[in-house]
């Protein structure tokens, strides 16, 4: 144990014509829980519930939705379809296949959808593998944005609206494992009449997801197994403000997952390859308000080992997150493109004589840029906890600005002396079988 204090300054200036005030919302509504003394997320299944009134002259409403899967969902994107777990070893991995969907509803209507990032956590398989650099989203998990203003005219009738958080699978009841912890906020923008807001939704399409599931036998007790899903979701409506404007809204989203898992040798060795791609775009009055463009490419190659030092297993990684992304008219675009490859032993079982042993190398690259030209990239290797390369540039960083100096801080140091290992974790495996 360690204490750390940290003293943060924020100067905050009055703005001008130079410095013009930043666009907000007027209003954040919460999606959780509400609990004064408990945790605010949903612990899903079962679905979250939040009961909201709007103010009558709401004009725009956009939903932001934290998403992670924990317990027997950390690892689901290694999760194979119910009807193909017999087909390998009890407790290899979890049910329920390797799909999820993360949805938003307003009184029992999808309003919209995400294909959440697979995120590996700082105990991924080979917990020496993610120190000091982890994988992108272990400590900022991504958020992902639904267009609610199509809803306007019903969620301003100044009666109480259900919004509905939730996550499925494509078995055929839509079954999850314990758990997915979701939660969220509806930003809202109000008319500066008070009159109420009216309108109509116009179009409504929103079909249940194509999903196909294929497993093809590769050798003696050794399998492929496939899963492909497509979703799209279609809504237009048309609004008038208080103030007299007409907006005609269009909100679009089309998403496309496949998950490809082969277990070779009864299970003793198996590979995940998996990639998400996505795009949702909101415009009003023909202007984008809202635009997501995904791709999110991982693979995971897992391999129980032995030899004369004891028993463990090998694991490697390839994961990219790239996303341009426009959350909502008050917040600034931005383009992030990030890839890792990383790989690890862990021998958890050492014979007589031997360690324990465990070790890693990564390979990570970040690019960011924003809507308002600020950029930042950043080169990073890393082998068995020392860092063998680190090269970064833009405008966020100081080398970019020579004349204004270097700030010294001994914290980086400090922190990498301190911080100790996270404790191992794999998809249901039974460690004691090999």
């Amino acid at each position: 144990m360690f204490t750390l204090t940290v003293r943060l300054t924020a100067t905050f200036h009055q703005s001008d014509w130079l410095h013009p005030k930043a666009p907000r919302a007027d209003l954040i509504f919460p999606l959780s829980t509400l609990s004064g003394d408990q945790s605010n997320v949903f612990a899903v299944p079962p679905a979250g519930n939040t009961t909201v009134v709007l103010p009558r002259n709401a004009v725009t409403a956009i939903v932001e939705i934290q998403a992670t899967g924990n317990g027997q969902e950390e690892f689901w994107y290694f999760n194979v379809p119910d009807e193909y777990l017999p087909y390998i070893p009890p407790e290899t991995t979890y049910g329920k296949g390797s799909f999820r969907e993360v949805r938003v509803l307003v009184d029992g209507l999808v309003a919209g959808v995400a294909f959440p990032y697979p995120v590996l956590f700082t105990g991924a398989f080979v917990p020496t593998v993610w120190r000091p650099i982890v994988a992108y989203g272990a400590y900022d998990a991504p958020t992902y944005n639904v267009d609610l203003t199509p809803f306007i005219p019903l969620l301003t009738d100044g009666s109480p609206h259900t919004v509905t958080l939730d996550a499925i699978s494509d078995e055929p009841d839509h079954a999850l494992n314990p758990n997915w912890y979701l939660s969220g906020n509806i930003k809202v923008s109000l008319d500066e009449s008070n009159k109420p807001t009216t309108g109509n939704i116009t179009r409504y399409e929103v079909p249940s997801f194509r999903a196909q599931h294929t497993i093809t036998p590769i050798g003696q007790d050794s399998y492929n197994m496939t899963v492909d899903v497509s979703q799209s979701v279609f809504i237009e409506a048309t609004i008038v403000t208080g103030s007299g404007a007409r907006k005609h809204i269009t909100w679009k989203q089309t998403f496309h997952f496949n998950n490809v898992q082969s277990y070779t040798n009864n299970a003793s060795a198996s590979f995940v390859t998996q990639r998400i791609n996505g795009n949702s775009i909101s415009t009003h009055n023909l202007l984008p308000v809202l635009l997501d463009n995904v791709d999110f490419p991982l693979s995971i190659d897992f391999e129980y080992v032995a030899d004369e030092t004891g028993s463990g297993w090998v694991a490697t990684f390839d994961q990219q997150y790239n996303r341009n992304y426009l959350p909502s008219p008050w917040e600034v675009s931005t383009t992030i493109r990030s890839s890792q490859h990383a790989n690890g032993t862990y021998i958890r079982y050492p014979n007589n004589g031997f360690n324990r042993t465990a070790n890693g190398t990564t390979f990570n690259e970040f690019h960011y840029v924003d809507g308002k030209l600020n950029s930042y990239s950043r080169l990073v290797d890393v082998t068995n906890n020392t860092v063998t390369k680190d090269r970064q540039g833009g405008t966020l960083t100081w080398d970019f600005w020579p004349f204004v100096g270097r700030p010294w801080s001994p914290l980086a140091d400090l922190l990498d002396g301190l911080i100790g290992f996270e404790a191992v974790r794999l998809p249901n495996r039974n460690e004691n079988k090999h």
